[in-house]
């Protein structure tokens, strides 16, 4: 008998696929675009953060409820600070010296996101912690500070009902669509709360999330990405120089478990050729007239045209 070196962690089956003929939105923390990268690579259509980097549950419902609605940005949701003009709903990367090309900026997004939800996308939430900041004394949530003074703002901790009571109204709205939502809780701890603090959030989140798929079982899954860092890589060697945020290994191990879990044979065969597709691609030659080079130049044709098949399947 081989010892057991990790405690892995069950994941269980997806009720719905993820599948190269369905575009994928993915909102949430930074963790989102490490997994969106690996998912475009693999031949996906995804669109990632069409409001920039959330952490918030409530800031990452508002954005959702914006792109179904088309509902314009306002007076009240921005801000001049030091010659650049923010948005309190978007990230910094959106700012600008000209409050109309923020609008714009924007506008536009939302709407690209807007047209890939009328086409049932299936949507990537992944939620990164439960604190949250409003405007000082009043209940206006912001994704983002923008650097402004402590003291323009209050800070909070939601609880589980909040969290679920948010997202319910958002969800019977993507029913309308055909989107199933897969959940996910980005297992980057938030230390600036403390170690008590950070696990605060967390569990937060994790009570909401259970009690949604729950209410939602056939449109909701959770994929354990937090459970499998806290557990099965609970090593110094999987997490970055700031112990906080996992390695490239650590993303493509909780990315291959995501795949095993949530897409059948056909699309991880298709995926597995678009990663093969993306490395002979970024395979630098050193001699292009060589009878080495040629050969490869028609195993990539032969793999693209095969890929090309498999898609039209």
């Amino acid at each position: 008998m081989s010892m057991k070196l990790v405690t892995q962690v069950s994941v269980g089956q997806s009720p719905f696929r993820l599948t190269h003929q369905r575009p994928l939105l993915m909102v949430g923390s930074c963790f989102t675009e490490h997994i969106g990268q690996m998912l475009s690579q693999g031949g996906f259509e995804v669109m990632q953060n069409p409001f920039g980097i959330l952490y918030n549950p409530f800031s990452i419902v508002e954005c959702l409820h914006r792109c179904l609605t088309l509902q314009p940005l306002g007076n009240d949701d921005m801000v001049c600070h030091h010659g650049l003009w923010h948005s309190w709903l978007h990230h910094g990367s959106f700012s600008n010296s000209d409050a109309q090309q923020v609008v714009n900026s924007c506008m536009q997004s939302q709407q690209r996101t807007h047209e890939l939800m009328e086409r049932g996308c299936q949507l990537i939430v992944t939620l990164g912690d439960a604190h949250y900041y409003t405007l000082h004394d009043t209940d206006y949530v912001v994704a983002n500070c923008h650097k402004m003074p402590a003291s323009c703002f209050d800070l909070h901790q939601a609880t589980p009902a909040a969290v679920v009571d948010a997202f319910v109204p958002l969800i019977e709205r993507l029913q309308q669509y055909r989107i199933q939502v897969l959940f996910t809780i980005s297992p980057i701890r938030h230390w600036a709360y403390g170690a008590h603090g950070s696990q605060l959030g967390k569990a937060v989140l994790l009570l909401a999330v259970d009690e949604l798929v729950q209410r939602y079982p056939k449109q909701c899954f959770y994929f354990p990405a937090y459970e499998i860092v806290m557990d099965e890589l609970r090593d110094y060697r999987f997490y970055a120089d700031d112990l906080l945020h996992p390695t490239p290994l650590a993303q493509r191990i909780i990315f291959e478990r995501l795949i095993e879990s949530c897409a059948d044979k056909d699309t991880q065969r298709l995926l597995g050729q678009y990663q093969m597709l993306h490395n002979m691609e970024s395979h630098r030659p050193i001699n292009t007239d060589s009878d080495e080079y040629r050969c490869f130049e028609a195993k990539l044709t032969e793999l693209r045209n095969e890929i090309k098949n498999n898609h039209i399947q």
